[in-house]
């Protein structure tokens, strides 16, 4: 099934059936190009001056990250791309309203974990925001996280000692070491102070020190 988000952004000079000088098509490509090895702060800008091209391009780079993460938190195929997709279909009709952005990455993995759990309570009928919060159990597998070499044996203990941590010390190293997001940005994903997203972690490297398995984690 083609998407909301992917009919809006379905207007494709390259695949349309209308004759378009070289040159044009010249300028388009060197356009895309340049978008492709942009920050996501520039191609927020841009967007700002309505160039749906850059748009396009933040959702094309972030989607492969937003996704899993998305998945993660419904456990749901549907969920996790809905969310996605309402994200950025507000974000493009409010962008003046929302004005500029200082952290996009953040930004977007924020509104795309709000979306989700508005989501998860709107479908699965649970009573309040708080309620889903509490729910919540992301899951992590070992390989997500920056691992040296371990055995095939060790994996399973590995993964049973990531259990052992809370479900807010899991999202928050998946999305430090999974995504890459310093801790900052994960504050304000999770709408956490700063402090306390050091204190998650600080605790869930002790817990995994108490399994004996810290050994096989590159944790900074």
């Amino acid at each position: 099934m083609v998407s909301l988000l992917q009919c809006a952004f379905s207007v494709n000079p390259l695949e349309s059936s209308v004759i378009i000088p070289a040159k044009q098509l010249f300028n388009l490509a060197l356009r895309l190009m340049e978008r492709n090895s942009e920050s996501y702060e520039k191609l927020w800008v841009r967007t700002l001056e309505e160039d749906m091209l850059s748009f396009e391009q933040l959702y094309k780079s972030l989607y492969s990250e937003l996704y899993p993460y998305s998945l993660k938190l419904s456990d749901d195929a549907g969920i996790a791309e809905d969310a996605i997709q309402d994200t950025f279909l507000y974000i493009w009709s409010h962008k003046r309203n929302i004005g500029k952005i200082y952290a996009v990455k953040a930004y977007f993995f924020r509104a795309v974990r709000n979306n989700c759990l508005l989501l998860i309570k709107r479908r699965k009928k649970i009573s309040s925001m708080e309620s889903v919060e509490d729910q919540l159990n992301l899951k992590i597998e070992p390989e997500e996280l920056k691992l040296k070499d371990y055995g095939k044996e060790l994996k399973e203990n590995i993964r049973l000692s990531l259990a052992v941590l809370s479900p807010r010390q899991r999202e928050i190293l998946y999305l430090k070491y999974y995504n890459n997001l310093e801790y900052e940005m994960i504050s304000e994903v999770l709408e956490i102070n700063y402090q306390s997203v050091i204190n998650h972690v600080y605790k869930a490297i002790k817990k995994l020190r108490k399994s004996k398995i810290l050994q096989f984690y590159q944790i900074k």
